[in-house]
Protein backbone atom coordinates (compact mmCIF):
# COMPACT_ATOMS: atom_id res chain seq x y z
CA UNK A 1 0.00 0.00 0.00
CA UNK A 2 1.08 3.25 -1.21
CA UNK A 3 0.96 6.45 1.40
CA UNK A 4 2.38 8.90 -0.26
CA UNK A 5 4.20 10.05 -3.51
CA UNK A 6 7.80 8.69 -4.23
CA UNK A 7 9.87 10.66 -3.61
CA UNK A 8 12.01 12.35 -6.51
CA UNK A 9 15.76 13.01 -6.69
CA UNK A 10 17.10 16.51 -8.32
CA UNK A 11 20.64 16.81 -9.36
CA UNK A 12 21.43 19.90 -9.71
CA UNK A 13 24.58 21.85 -11.03
CA UNK A 14 26.20 22.60 -8.03
CA UNK A 15 25.95 19.28 -6.64
CA UNK A 16 27.64 17.70 -9.87
CA UNK A 17 30.22 20.50 -9.09
CA UNK A 18 30.64 19.74 -5.60
CA UNK A 19 30.65 16.19 -6.60
CA UNK A 20 33.84 16.90 -9.42
CA UNK A 21 35.93 18.58 -6.70
CA UNK A 22 35.35 15.64 -3.72
CA UNK A 23 36.30 12.91 -6.32
CA UNK A 24 39.45 15.11 -7.71
CA UNK A 25 40.41 15.74 -4.32
CA UNK A 26 40.23 12.29 -3.69
CA UNK A 27 42.55 11.29 -6.24
CA UNK A 28 44.59 13.41 -5.39
CA UNK A 29 45.18 11.89 -1.83
CA UNK A 30 45.20 8.47 -3.82
CA UNK A 31 48.40 9.49 -6.07
CA UNK A 32 49.84 11.10 -2.53
CA UNK A 33 49.39 8.13 -1.53
CA UNK A 34 50.90 5.73 -3.57
CA UNK A 35 54.15 8.04 -4.06
CA UNK A 36 54.70 7.96 -0.44
CA UNK A 37 54.36 3.81 -0.13
CA UNK A 38 56.60 3.90 -3.19
CA UNK A 39 59.32 5.73 -1.90
CA UNK A 40 58.64 3.26 1.12
CA UNK A 41 59.15 0.28 -1.09
CA UNK A 42 62.08 1.33 -2.29
CA UNK A 43 63.73 2.69 1.27
CA UNK A 44 62.88 -0.64 2.63
CA UNK A 45 64.51 -2.78 -0.24
CA UNK A 46 67.79 -0.87 -0.07
CA UNK A 47 67.96 -1.58 3.41
CA UNK A 48 67.44 -5.56 2.41
CA UNK A 49 64.38 -5.70 3.98
CA UNK A 50 62.47 -8.80 2.65
CA UNK A 51 59.81 -9.10 -0.07
CA UNK A 52 55.94 -9.11 0.89
CA UNK A 53 56.92 -7.43 4.29
CA UNK A 54 56.34 -3.91 3.36
CA UNK A 55 52.85 -2.61 4.84
CA UNK A 56 52.18 -0.85 1.26
CA UNK A 57 52.30 -4.36 -0.31
CA UNK A 58 49.19 -5.84 -1.80
CA UNK A 59 50.05 -8.96 -3.20
CA UNK A 60 48.11 -11.89 -2.15
CA UNK A 61 50.39 -13.74 -0.25
CA UNK A 62 51.86 -10.90 1.71
CA UNK A 63 48.95 -11.08 3.97
CA UNK A 64 48.35 -13.36 6.69
CA UNK A 65 44.14 -14.15 6.42
CA UNK A 66 43.52 -12.51 9.66
CA UNK A 67 45.21 -9.18 8.44
CA UNK A 68 42.90 -9.96 5.31
CA UNK A 69 39.98 -9.96 7.09
CA UNK A 70 41.05 -6.92 9.86
CA UNK A 71 41.33 -4.92 6.20
CA UNK A 72 37.96 -5.92 4.71
CA UNK A 73 36.34 -4.88 8.29
CA UNK A 74 38.12 -1.85 8.52
CA UNK A 75 36.48 -1.03 4.85
CA UNK A 76 32.77 -1.94 5.67
CA UNK A 77 33.08 -0.31 9.35
CA UNK A 78 32.44 -3.70 11.26
CA UNK A 79 33.81 -3.43 14.80
CA UNK A 80 34.11 -7.10 16.34
CA UNK A 81 34.42 -5.86 19.77
CA UNK A 82 31.07 -6.22 22.04
CA UNK A 83 29.58 -2.76 23.02
CA UNK A 84 28.79 -3.09 26.84
CA UNK A 85 25.44 -2.83 27.74
CA UNK A 86 23.65 -4.04 24.33
CA UNK A 87 23.53 -8.08 25.65
CA UNK A 88 20.30 -9.50 24.35
CA UNK A 89 20.81 -12.06 27.29
CA UNK A 90 17.96 -12.43 29.32
CA UNK A 91 17.38 -14.20 33.22
CA UNK A 92 14.18 -14.83 34.40
CA UNK A 93 13.33 -12.61 37.08
CA UNK A 94 12.14 -14.35 40.65
CA UNK A 95 9.65 -13.33 43.00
Amino acid sequence: MLRRNPTRIELKLEDIKEYEAMKNERLKQNAQKMSVDAVGEQSSSSTGALPGTCSGDTTPGSKTKAQFIREIQERIGYDPKPQLGTSRIRTPIHN
